[in-house]
């Protein structure tokens, strides 16, 4: 309007229209020569006409070292020389000026400045009503960028993209070389940063760093900060700081930074102070994003875990599992499984004088499993933190570790630091972040679950949160190990035991078919187990060739039966099998064989039997006898009273004889091998006492007993009272059923066994009966002796001495009408030298006679007795 109305008129050349505004700056607009140049905006300071605005009072004068921009149109390459400066007031307030200029040079008459004067006091009430219109087109401008701002923050998930959206939006209205964002996170902050030509990255700091020092005083004040020139560095000398303030304290500090000075100024801070508000926002929706995120993960990863740790059944395979379903959602360099060896009750180390738990290392190092190693928790650095505590342990770059580095060691055998190096893999080294969390089982600490890695601040609390977790699935493969070992164990056990019980084991289904058999049935039924299975239970006597006679114990419920194949007595008793989650109903079988029970009851009975006779005739003789002198008392003859004493001391030696030898065979049934009381003893003295004992039983007829004259000199070594029974036995056999004329007792060295002896009991009667001959040396059971009555007893008492006392062995040498010959052997004492010659030169003859290099019987008994216990 000035330009149209007075250039005709007063013939100015340039028209300058300065709008002052907040804080030093003013707006220039610029017609020169009727060309619209550009728009500017300058710091007063620097106008060459700030004298004039300080007077405030209209002003004419030429130009002197004044500065001019180069414009656009036909007056651009020429400088003017005079100027008109007149001021624009608003109610008296200098709210601008209009600087008219000429390209000549000449003077301003007053009229000219009064006239200018006129038109002024119309030109503040346009300027003002101007600047209300640009201050609401601004407002509206803001609201629209606010809009703008507000909706690309709001599609953000996270905070490189809240950076990166501010870049966008930010960067068309406010002049923004680089944007930062800075979150603090305790001593440390992360800085976001932004340009118009790079992506979004981040890097952590330290919150004591020069880089962030207004960040700090941000941080701390609360207030936002315009960074002048003088304070600015890396080439941004212009920046503008506002706080992110949340609810409750300040969340971050958004930096807004050019390379033209003094841009931004207190109207920049309003609005990045209302865009500040929207960060917030953003920054609590990108951190419930972020939180829902992570609660996903981490089902995800615990799930994923825990459905293959389901099915591991060793620390071996639970490892391995951890090792590849966990390197799918985290980065780690180790897992480590620390199994406490038998829990707390297991092996201990001692530390400080307290017993402290060994643990088990399982670990695989860079995908390497790493050899196993026992270490004890007192050495384990924040493995042994977390099993005292009980409570996770997040060690970032541990304070050991650099003494290690430094020392150039690696930290074998410590899993919680470092692995030990295998063949092919990298140098073992101590690792940057270490992640311990215990394993319970059963409230208690079973195991350490460990991830490492050589990256400092690889873990976090999500870590944490997800490894504990893990370890609660950790805890139940281990105990689902621990379950199967002991169903593994007991079914060892159990398929041991039923391998090698005598007693066998029939399991039927519901329907009656056999299920299962043990060997001990196969080897009852003559059938093999396998063939079994699947057939009904009555087809089992079937294969077995059938029964030969049965019958049920009304107590008990028992079957008793008697195989046709072998004979065998049976005892069958079934058990009903109730169903249950683990198994369907069914019907234990047990068969036993009871044949040698039987055998031992029939036994038994016969035993009583012939105890109670040889106790009942004694006893009765000696009533007898005593109820006699008794009743003859004194009218008896005293030679009669004499011999009817004799005759009741002889059948109470006869009663003592009974219940000493029943009790020395149940000693030596029983213990075995007794524990004699070794002497040396002359044979024929031993010989002799024995026939004196006997004389008072057979009187004459003990005469019949002689010694070899060649056994005078043996010495035997043996317990007296033991040989004393065996020659009382085998003499008294002879004198009582030989029907012989004469009985020979001799003892000669065993052929081949010097510090034996070979005792013989001859005689030339008749022969003992077969069958207790046959009884007897077969071996027979001790109550089948025991119910022939003395001669069986005595034979068996004898076998069982001589076995199991002298360590020697008795047989039948002789048996026919030419008479009755037993030997046995006992030990004696060692030979002279000339007996050893004779010895050896009657063993040499002995071989001669056996034929064809054949031992003779006397020398192969020897060979036999030498193994029960040749001294």
């Amino acid at each position: 309007m000035l330009n149209a109305h007075l250039r005709p008129l007063l013939g100015y050349d340039v028209f300058n229209l300065q709008v002052l505004e907040r804080e030093g700056w003013y707006h220039n607009v610029v017609m020169d020569s009727g060309v619209l140049q550009d728009v500017g905006r300058y710091r007063l300071v620097d106008s060459y006409f700030l004298s004039h605005y300080r007077s405030g009072r209209p002003s004419a004068g030429h130009f002197a070292d004044a500065r001019f921009e180069h414009g656009r149109g036909s007056g651009a390459p020429r400088r003017p020389q005079t100027y008109i400066w007149m001021p624009i007031l608003h109610h008296q307030d200098l709210v601008g000026a209009v600087i008219y200029q000429l390209f000549a040079r000449r003077s301003v008459p007053p009229e000219e400045m009064r006239f200018l004067g006129e038109v002024h006091a119309q030109l503040g009430v346009l300027v003002s009503n101007a600047y209300l219109n640009e201050l609401t087109r601004n407002q509206a401008l803001s609201l629209s960028a606010l809009n703008e701002i507000g909706c690309a923050l709001a599609v953000t998930r996270d905070e490189l993209g809240i950076v990166g959206a501010l870049r966008e939006t930010l960067g068309p209205r406010v002049p923004l070389d680089q944007l930062e964002l800075v979150l603090p996170q305790g001593s440390r902050a992360r800085v976001l940063t932004v340009s118009p030509q790079t992506r979004a990255a981040e890097r952590v700091m330290s919150l004591r760093s020069s880089g962030l020092a207004t960040a700090r005083a941000v941080l701390s004040s609360g207030q936002s900060l315009l960074e002048p020139e003088a304070r600015t560095s890396n080439g941004y000398p212009s920046a503008a700081l506002v706080p992110v303030k949340g609810s409750t304290e300040i969340e971050a500090v958004l930096t807004v930074k050019s390379r033209e000075p003094d841009v931004y100024e207190h109207s920049t801070l309003a609005f990045l102070g209302q865009v500040a508000d929207q960060v917030a926002l953003a920054l609590s929706n990108a951190r419930s994003y972020a939180a829902l995120e992570a609660n996903r993960h981490h089902l995800e990863v615990v799930e994923a875990v825990g459905r293959e740790l389901a099915t591991r059944l060793d620390p071996w395979m639970i490892v391995r599992t951890l090792q590849a379903e966990l390197s799918r959602h985290v980065a780690f360099d180790s897992v480590v499984l620390a199994v406490l060896e038998g829990g707390l009750e297991g092996p201990v180390a001692l530390e400080a004088g307290l017993e402290v738990p060994v643990a088990h290392s399982y670990a695989i190092d860079l995908g390497r499993p790493q050899p196993p190693a026992t270490i004890p928790l007192a050495g384990a650095g924040p493995a042994r933190e977390a099993f005292r505590s009980g409570r996770p342990v997040l060690a970032d770059y541990p304070p050991w570790t650099s003494g290690a580095n430094k020392a150039g060691k690696a930290l074998d055998g410590a899993p919680q630091v470092a692995l030990q190096e295998t063949t092919g893999s990298r140098r073992a080294r101590p690792a940057r972040s270490v992640l311990w969390v215990p394993v319970r089982q059963e409230g208690r600490i079973r195991a350490l679950l460990s991830i490492q890695s050589y990256r400092q601040g690889a873990f976090s609390s999500w870590h944490t949160h997800v490894l504990q977790d893990v370890a609660t699935h950790v805890g139940l493969a281990l105990s689902n190990a621990q379950l199967v070992e002991a169903l593994d164990r007991q079914a060892t056990t159990l398929g041991t035991i039923l391998a090698n019980t005598p007693i066998g084991v029939m399991l039927e289904g519901a329907d009656g078919r056999i299920t299962f058999a043990n060997p001990a049935l196969e080897r009852l039924y003559g059938v093999e187990a396998k063939s079994l299975e699947g057939a009904r239970s009555e087809r089992l006597l079937d294969l077995a060739g059938g029964a030969g006679s049965s019958e049920v114990d009304p107590e008990t419920g028992a079957t008793s039966l008697v195989l046709k194949r072998n004979g065998l007595n049976l005892r069958i008793q079934r058990l009903m099998v109730p169903a249950s989650r683990d198994h369907p109903a069914g019907v234990l079988t047990l068969h036993e064989d009871v044949t040698r029970q039987r055998a031992a009851e029939e036994e038994r009975d016969l035993m009583l039997r012939a105890i109670g006779h040889e106790l009942r005739s004694p006893a009765a003789a000696i009533r007898g006898l005593m109820a006699s002198l008794l009743q003859w008392d004194e009218r008896l003859p005293a030679d009669e009273r004499r011999a009817a004493l004799i005759a009741a001391n002889d059948q109470s030696e006869r009663l003592l004889r009974v219940v000493e030898a029943q009790l020395l065979i149940a000693r030596l049934e029983r213990d075995g091998p007794a524990d004699a009381a070794v002497e040396d003893v002359d044979f024929c003295p031993a010989v002799r006492r024995v026939v004196q004992l006997l004389s008072h039983a057979y009187e004459k007829a003990a005469s019949v007993v002689v010694c070899d004259e060649k056994s005078g000199s043996m010495v035997l070594r043996c317990e007296p009272a033991h040989l004393q029974q065996v020659l009382t036995n085998l003499i008294g056999n002879a004198l009582e059923h030989a029907a012989c004329s004469r009985v020979e007792v001799r003892a000669n060295r065993a052929a081949g066994w010097p510090d034996w002896c070979e005792v013989t009991v001859s005689d030339d009667g008749t022969g003992l009966p077969e069958d207790l001959l046959a009884a007897t040396f077969n071996q027979s059971r001790a109550g089948r002796h025991r119910a022939m009555g003395g001669l069986g007893i005595g034979l068996h008492l004898s076998r069982l001495v001589v076995e199991r006392s002298f360590g020697g062995q008795i047989w039948l040498a002789q048996h026919g009408p030419r008479g009755t010959a037993i030997s046995f052997t006992v030990p004696c004492k060692s030979p002279s030298k000339a007996e050893k010659q004779a010895v050896r030169h009657q063993a040499e003859k002995s071989v001669l006679a056996g034929g064809d290099g054949q031992l003779s019987s006397t020398r192969r008994r020897a060979a036999q007795h030498s193994e029960v216990g040749d001294p």
